[in-house]
């Protein structure tokens, strides 16, 4: 079976890489928006050799890395609190419903016009991308857990406050898992977003090798 999973997938890579070869090679459009499979390969090697690949594939890593890890810092307690206070879900669960559905594509005007042109810009975007699907799963995974855990946390001796937090944070980590995994998977609804942002900021990243 995972053989011809894996032949498949070989040959849904060769029809596609001969259909590019063909379009490339008739002519229709100029080397430089459809270059052939031989000299992409040439240009590829050719920048690990000498390190260029690498310059890009760095900026690329540090943007989403730090706006990631921004998120979660911020995302992660919001969530855990809105999970345990009814109060703090009924202040942010709005806020959130409505931001959460807007596509990253849409601020990439505003966040250039706030942060300029830049890394805080596409690391804004990145943070803002990830932030909400990471305060949700959070707040489902706090809410899943069984409040009968929470009293008997604080009959065994824990002071509320650890109850409050602890027990929540550990139990609904399978669900905040879920959503950073979500977030990080390629083809992602933010992805084009990210590479449009690096290519209109001009600079060092893996989205600025398709500009020619």
């Amino acid at each position: 079976m995972k053989l011809r999973a894996i032949a498949g997938t070989l040959v849904s890579f060769g029809l596609a890489a001969i259909a590019w070869e063909a379009f490339a090679r008739s002519g229709l459009l100029p080397a430089a928006i459809t270059p052939s499979i031989l000299d992409i390969g040439i240009a590829l090697w050719g920048m690990i050799r000498n390190g260029t690949m690498f310059v890009h594939v760095g900026y690329t890593l540090f943007r989403i890395l730090i706006g990631l890890g921004l998120a979660i810092a911020v995302g992660v307690p919001i969530g855990m609190l809105m999970g345990r206070f009814g109060f703090l879900e009924r202040f942010f669960l709005p806020l959130v419903s409505v931001l959460s559905p807007i596509p990253s594509l849409a601020w990439v005007p505003l966040f250039i016009l706030w942060f300029g042109l830049g890394n805080t810009a596409s690391i804004a975007l990145v943070f803002y991308a990830a932030t909400f699907p990471l305060i949700l799963n959070t707040w489902t995974g706090v809410r899943s857990v069984n409040r009968l855990w929470i009293r008997a946390a604080g009959a065994i001796g824990h002071e509320e406050q650890g109850a409050a937090v602890g027990r929540p944070g550990r139990a609904g980590i399978e669900p905040l898992v879920v959503g950073d995994r979500h977030r990080l998977a390629p083809g992602r609804r933010d992805e084009p977003d990210r590479r449009r942002a690096e290519i209109a900021e001009q600079e060092a990243g893996l989205a600025r090798l398709a500009v020619p």
